[in-house]
C-alpha cells in the first residue's frame, strides 16, 4: 500500500518511534506522579522531559505554559471555552476545520456569540486587514488556521501577531499542519497554539498540546486527581495542572518526545522540502494533464505538501475507493472535515480527492500514483 494521507496522520512513524515508545510501555510504565517508586518516577521523567522539549521547540520560555490534552480539538475547545464569555466577538476565517467551526457554531447560539469570518482569497491566504478591520471593544479571540489542511496554504504569522499585540486581543493559532512542518518560535507573543501530536510531530494518536501565553489564563476545562496537593479538594490553579486532570496518555506522550528527536535529528527544514519536492512531481502531472480541476497551487516557499483537485469524469468518493481497491494508493475524498472551507471553495456537497505525500514516500511512489490517475481518466 502506497499511504499518502499524511494530512490526517503522518504514516509510517520513525522507526525509533515504535521501538523506544513500546520499549517504554514495557520496562518503565508507571503512573506519572502517582507514586514514589521507580516505575511512577520513570515514566513522570518522560512526561515532564517531553513537556520541556516542547517548549524548547515552540520557543516558550515557560515550559509550564505547555498543557498536555486528549488532541487538538480538545486544545481548542479548551481554549475556546475557557475564554469566551456572552456577548463576546471572534474574528476567524473560512479555512477553519470543523474542529473550530462546530464548537464556535454552538456557542454562537448557546451564550450567544457574535462571530466574523474573513475569506480567504485565490492563493488561499487571509488579509491581516481583513482582521483588524473588524475589530471591535468586545473582540475577545482571533483565530486562524496557520495551514490549511485542505488547499496547503500557510498564513504568514508575524503580522497576526502584530494585530494581537496592538490591540490586546489573543490569538488562537491553529498548528495542526504546521507543527513540525513549518518552524515556529512563540516566545511571549500573545498566542495560544494548538496541534496534535500524531501528525507532523510523528508522535501516536490520543496526545495534544496546547501552550498558553503569559498573563492570559483559561477557566479549568476539567478537574479531578493530578498526583500533586492530594489533601486539598480544590483543583490546583497552577499550569500547567489547572488544565490537566486524570492519568495523562504517557505512552502517547513518550512517542512524541521520539518523534521530536527524530525532528530534530533530520531537520524541520529537510523534512518539510522532501514532501513539497514530492507534491510537485503531482501537482506537475496535474497541470499538464488537464484531467480536472486543481484547486491550489504549492508554492515551494509558503506552501504545506498539500494538494486538492478533481477528476472531471470520475466522483473524488468514487476515485478515491478506484485508487485504494485497485492501486493500492491511499488518498483522501470528501470534505476533509472542513465544510466552511470547501462551501467557498465551491466544491460542496461532494468535496475534492486530497493528497499529500509525507517525509518515507519516495519519488516511485508519486509515479505510480499519476500512472494511476491517467489510467483511472482513460478507462473512465
Amino acid at each position: 500500500m502506497i499511504y499518502l494521507d499524511n494530512a490526517a496522520t503522518t504514516y509510517p512513524k520513525p522507526a525509533q518511534v515504535y521501538e523506544n515508545t513500546f520499549r517504554f510501555l514495557k520496562e518503565k510504565g508507571g503512573n506519572p506522579g502517582r507514586g514514589g517508586h521507580f516505575f511512577s518516577n520513570a515514566s513522570a521523567e518522560v512526561v515532564e522531559s517531553t513537556r520541556r522539549e516542547l517548549a524548547r521547540f515552540f520557543g516558550i520560555p515557560d515550559f509550564r505554559r505547555v498543557v498536555f490534552t486528549y488532541n487538538c480539538t480538545d486544545s481548542i475547545n479548551m481554549v475556546l471555552k475557557g475564554r469566551l464569555c456572552a456577548g463576546d466577538h471572534v474574528i476567524t476565517s473560512n479555512l477553519d476545520h470543523n474542529a473550530i467551526s462546530r464548537p464556535l457554531e454552538r456557542l454562537s447560539r448557546t451564550l450567544p456569540l457574535k462571530i466574523s469570518r474573513i475569506s480567504f482569497d485565490e492563493s488561499g491566504k487571509v488579509d491581516p486587514a481583513g482582521f483588524k478591520a473588524v475589530l471591535q471593544s468586545n473582540t475577545r479571540l482571533m483565530i486562524l488556521t496557520h495551514g490549511s489542511n485542505v488547499l496547503g496554504s500557510v498564513q504568514p504569522l508575524g503580522p497576526f501577531v502584530e494585530i494581537a499585540r496592538q490591540s490586546g486581543v489573543p490569538l488562537l493559532l491553529d498548528a495542526a499542519q504546521t507543527a513540525g512542518r513549518v518552524r515556529l518560535q512563540i516566545g511571549d507573543a500573545p498566542v495560544f497554539v494548538v496541534c496534535s501530536g500524531h501528525k507532523g510531530l510523528y508522535g501516536m494518536p490520543g496526545i495534544g498540546i496546547l501552550t498558553v501565553p503569559p498573563g492570559i489564563d483559561l477557566e479549568k476545562w476539567r478537574e479531578g486527581g493530578t498526583g500533586t496537593i492530594s489533601e486539598s479538594l480544590q483543583h490546583p490553579d497552577e499550569l500547567p495542572m489547572r488544565l490537566e486532570a486524570g492519568t495523562p496518555n504517557f505512552l502517547a506522550i513518550a512517542s512524541l518526545r521520539e518523534g521530536l528527536h527524530f525532528l530534530n535529528s533530520e531537520g524541520i527544514e529537510k523534512v518539510h522540502r522532501h514532501e513539497i519536492e514530492l507534491a510537485m512531481i503531482l501537482q506537475k502531472h496535474l497541470l499538464s494533464a488537464g484531467d480536472g480541476p486543481l484547486y491550489a497551487r504549492i508554492d515551494p516557499e509558503e506552501s504545506l505538501a498539500v494538494l486538492p483537485f478533481n477528476l472531471e469524469k470520475v466522483p473524488p468518493e468514487e476515485a478515491s475507493a478506484i485508487l485504494d481497491q485497485n492501486f493500492g494508493i491511499a488518498v483522501r475524498s470528501g470534505l476533509h472535515c472542513a465544510a466552511v472551507l470547501h462551501e467557498r471553495l465551491g466544491t460542496s456537497p461532494a468535496g475534492c480527492l486530497r493528497v499529500s505525500p509525507g517525509y518515507f514516500n519516495t519519488d516511485e511512489d508519486m509515479a505510480a500514483l499519476t500512472a494511476a490517475l491517467s489510467e483511472i481518466t482513460e478507462k473512465y
